[in-house]
Parts: C-alpha cells; structure tokens; sequence
C-alpha cells in the first residue's frame, strides 16, 4: 500500500471509494497523511474530507443512492464483466446502450414507449405493431388502398374494399397503353381454340374453329392444309390484289380481268368474246385483214374490204382469150365462167410433114371419106404410106373394086409393128 494518498475533487468514485481506504489504512500513521496530498491546508481538512467520502461511499452490499452521479465522456457504467456485459456511456457526440455479451438485449416491460425516433439497423421483430394505435395490418391496407382507390388508371380500374381490406382489379374491355407483350410460346384469343399462337419459333400460327388456318414464317402469308382456306367469300371480298405473280392449279373466275402489261398464256386461251382495244375481236380482224387487201394492186384480182359487212369482195378481172395463128378467134370469160370461142383455120395450114406416124386413126376418119377413085393410076407409091397409116376402116365399104385395082394382084395394109393388118386382092385374083 502506498504511504501517501493524494485525494483531489477530479477523482473518479471508484478512486475516492479506493483512496478512503487507503486513509482509513493510514489514519494511524498520520506521518503518511501530508497536506499536500490531502489537498487540504490542515489536518483536520484531510480527516473532515476523509469522513465525507466515507459517508457518501456505498457498501460493497449495496445502497441507495440519493443524488446525481456525473461521468464524464467516454467514461462506462458496466453491467457484468468488462469483456462481457453491458456497457452505458456517451462518447462526446452519441450516447450508447451496447451489449458486448453473447446473448440478447431484452426490455421487459408492459409497455416502451420513445418519444423520439428509433433507427434499427438490424432487424425489428414485434409479436404485434401498432401505428398511432392502429394495427399495422390495418395501416398498411389504409395506405395502400388509398394509394389506389378512387384514382385513375390505364385499362384497369382499382378499388379499396375497406371492409375486408382487399383491392379490387378490373381489367378493362380495351388495353391502349400496352407496348409491348413478348413471351415464349404467347398465346392470344378467345380461348384455345380460337387464338393467335406463338408456338414456333419465327412463325404465327391463327387457329379457328379448333384447327390451325394459316402461319405466317419468314416471307410466307400461307394456309396449314393445302387447297383449304378461300382468300375472301363471294359475298366479301378483298378490293385490290398486288402481287409479282400468280401460280393456280384451277379456273380463275371473275367478272373482268384487267392487265395492264404483258400476258404470256402457254395453253388455250377461250373466251366468250375478246376485245382489243375495246374493238371487237371479230371487227378487229376484219379491219385489220381489210387494211392488207383495200386499195392494193392485185393482178388479175380485184379485193375490197366491205366495212359494213365485215367482208372481203374478191373480183376476178374478165379476161379476154385470143387464138393466133392458123387458127384464130377470141372470146371473153365472165367471172370465171364457160367461154365459147369460133376459130377460123387458115387455108393450106396443114401439110403432110405436120402429120407423123399414126397421128390419123380410124376414129379421125370418117367412114367413106378417103377413096381410091379420087387417085390417079399409079400416083400413090407403095414407099409412100407409112406402116398403119391407113387402116381398113380407113376405106369405105366397096369404094375400091376390082375394076379400080385391075393392074394390081394384091394390096397388103401393114402396121408399124411389120404385121399385116389386111390384104386386099387386084381383079380377077
């Protein structure tokens, strides 16, 4: 123990309540206690001091404390342990409740009540809350049901049932607000039979009546079944088509078909009636054929287009046959028809070198018209007839009689072919 104590008024209580013991241990050597380090003057100031603290110390057992105890800043009050307790102090600037224990803080108590505000950094955790006397539960429905009852929505309307703390949605019969709705596999429709389905990737499928109509993919606006869906009804229709082009495997009907370009058809083209040029096929033909005939120069041919008939009159020109020659005459053939002509032969136009070899039959002589009597004895050769020149029928019936061939014994008539055709005998053989 020290020899000395010097007790001043900056003393904490723990260090009076330990250096009143130290004087009352001291007190009997009062050699020990100077006036210095009593910070009194006299002696009887240190003991007086002395009895003073003594007075106002509590007993280890405990008491009651009567007045104000100051600690100064960062100075604890330390309930339990120094490493495991809990410690109340104020550092200058806040004050601190801080449990440095392992287990919980607990208040208990009916009821706490802070006039201040509370900042939980933790968690805040209540059997019940209340706010300004009313349950959380009920603050919350309140606040919330005012936030949307009464106010005004885009295609849904809210309502707060106070009386049972729910809220109300109604989505309206028409969305405008809407921009935008993506999801995989998105259905939209009536139900699931009549719907608009997102069931493939990069494809739109429209259903109806339970069954799939058309898709549309990738540059594709096409039926699911072929030759299936009618594009328009014969009571509505569609007002306009713009297409490249068309590719059918049946009729195309309709009541006019404009084309304003080209119109390649590689089969039969058959119509009830063609116009060009809102002409008449039948009248454009005509005239067309008309323009290659009308006033040309034809030969031996007239041909005039009659505009009001839709004809061709086709004229032959009346030609006029003139005869030549030895043998002449002329005459006229009218369209085409019979034409007689008289010939006038020329005299002495046929000479013996213009008849050959059996160009004079039986049937170009008549009979009786050659006979021998017109003939001179002896001036007709046998070297000058040629073979079947004269024929027997050439002769006629008893125009050459014995009397007439008394110098001749026979008269043999032969053909070109050498052979003997007749045999005529002189008289009296």
């Amino acid at each position: 123990m020290a020899n000395t104590v010097n007790v001043t008024t900056a003393n904490t209580f723990d260090q009076w309540r330990v250096k009143q013991n130290e004087i009352g241990t001291a007190i009997g050597d009062l050699d020990n206690l100077s006036v210095s380090n009593s910070g009194h003057a006299t002696l009887v100031g240190c003991v007086n001091a002395h009895q003073t603290i003594v007075a106002s110390s509590l007993a280890s057992t405990g008491g009651t404390i009567t007045g104000h105890m100051v600690f100064n800043d960062n100075i604890k009050v330390v309930l339990g342990t120094s490493s495991d307790g809990l410690e109340i102090y104020h550092d200058g600037t806040n004050s601190y409740i801080a449990d440095t224990g392992t287990g919980d803080l607990k208040v208990t108590a009916a009821q706490v009540d802070f006039s201040g505000n509370i900042d939980v950094d933790g968690i805040l955790e209540a059997d019940a809350i209340t706010v300004n006397g009313v349950t959380l539960a009920e603050t919350i429905s309140d606040t919330v049901g005012a936030m949307v009852g009464s106010n005004t929505e885009s295609g849904i309307a809210v309502t707060y049932e106070d009386g049972d703390n729910t809220l109300d949605f109604v989505l309206g019969a028409a969305q405008t607000t809407i921009t935008s709705l993506l999801a995989a596999d998105i259905k939209i429709g009536e139900d699931d039979q009549t719907k608009i389905d997102f069931e493939t990737a990069d494809q739109i499928h429209f259903y109806a009546a339970n069954a799939e109509q058309v898709y549309v993919a990738d540059g594709i606006l096409g039926p699911q079944t072929d030759s299936d869906i009618d594009l328009g009804t014969t009571g509505v229709r569609f007002k306009d088509a713009f297409v490249d082009s068309i590719t059918v495997t049946g009729e195309i009907d309709g009541a006019s078909l404009d084309i304003e370009g080209n119109a390649d058809i590689n089969g039969t083209l058959e119509a009830d009636a063609i116009t060009v040029a809102g002409v008449a096929l039948t009248s454009h033909i005509q005239t067309t054929v008309g323009a290659m005939v009308d006033n040309n120069t034809e030969s031996g041919l007239a041909v005039t287009y009659d505009g009001s008939t839709g004809t061709l009159d086709f004229d032959v020109i009346d030609p006029v046959i003139t005869l030549t020659g030895d043998v002449t005459g002329s005459g006229t053939m009218t369209n085409l028809g019979s034409v007689s002509i008289a010939t006038t032969r020329a005299s002495a136009s046929v000479s013996t070198d213009d008849i050959t070899d059996l160009n004079v039959t039986t049937g170009k002589i008549a009979n009786g018209a050659v006979t021998l009597v017109k003939m001179a004895a002896n001036s007709v050769d046998s070297d000058q007839y040629v073979d079947g020149s004269i024929d027997e029928v050439h002769v006629a019936n008893d125009a050459i009689s014995r009397a007439k061939l008394k110098d001749e014994v026979e008269l043999l008539i032969i053909n070109s072919a050498g052979t003997t055709v007749k045999t005529l005998y002189g008289a009296g053989s």
